[in-house]
């Protein structure tokens, strides 16, 4: 029987899977002095038909593939999916959002997956739309996903998970190939990287610091105004 998680361990477990991901990913620097464990679900299995691998009790499946319908929704899943995040919903399910890394001018953007408490896919939609190569990105403290171009004119669109709310872009984020985004709520700044041999690591530091979705809501002056300020590696 496959294991059942409440959405607060659900939300908990989908970061602990990224901070694993980064680790493994850096493994020369971080391997040191770390001890591999089990985790609290016991040790992995062997690889499911999909080929992950789980814990006992867990079990896969896909929920979406490239240009099909995803569920009863009318949304074709994307092309080249990429960055992702998952946002809790007010009735106790959860969406999943991803970008597209689409390379033709205007074909990028990024989806939702809508699920119940239940795991159940309920919806499906676009939340951004008519842009290009969207890589990576990064969740706000306020709810909202920060979709980053990686091309040369690329800019960081904020959208809204839930799809009320239509994508904007932030300007003041700047204009270049935009990889991750992320937020520090104590300091109040934005940290952006730039996916180039020469990129540089940014920090924003808006003129009025947003409170919960007041980006999306077109009532914050400081996501078009701030300071920016830029690191190089030397």
């Amino acid at each position: 029987m496959a294991a059942r998680l409440g959405r607060r361990e659900f939300l908990g477990l989908a970061a602990g899977v990224t901070t694993a991901t980064v680790a493994t990913a850096t493994g020369a620097v971080w391997a040191k002095g770390l001890r591999v464990t089990d985790g609290p679900y016991g040790p992995l299995q062997g690889p499911d038909a999909h080929g992950l691998m789980l814990p006992e009790g867990f079990e896969a499946r896909v929920v979406a593939h490239y240009d099909r319908p995803v569920g009863s929704s009318s949304y074709r899943w994307h092309i080249f999916p990429d960055g992702g995040a998952v946002f809790p919903a007010d009735d106790e399910g959860w969406v999943y959002v991803s970008n597209s890394e689409a390379r033709e001018e205007g074909t990028g953007g990024a989806g939702a997956i809508r699920f119940d408490a239940e795991g159940a896919i309920v919806d499906a939609y676009s939340i951004l739309s008519g842009t290009m190569v969207n890589c990576a990105g990064g969740a706000t403290p306020w709810g909202t996903w920060l979709s980053g171009e990686e091309h040369e004119q690329g800019r960081v669109w904020e959208c809204d998970p839930m799809g009320e709310a239509d994508a904007v872009p932030l300007p003041a984020l700047g204009v270049f190939l935009h990889e991750a985004s992320a937020v520090d709520p104590d300091l109040e700044q934005v940290y952006l990287t730039e996916d180039a041999a020469d990129g540089r690591w940014y920090r924003f530091t808006p003129d009025s610091y947003p409170r919960p979705r007041v980006w999306s809501a077109g009532g914050g002056a400081g996501r078009r105004s701030g300071e920016g300020e830029m690191a190089s590696a030397t």
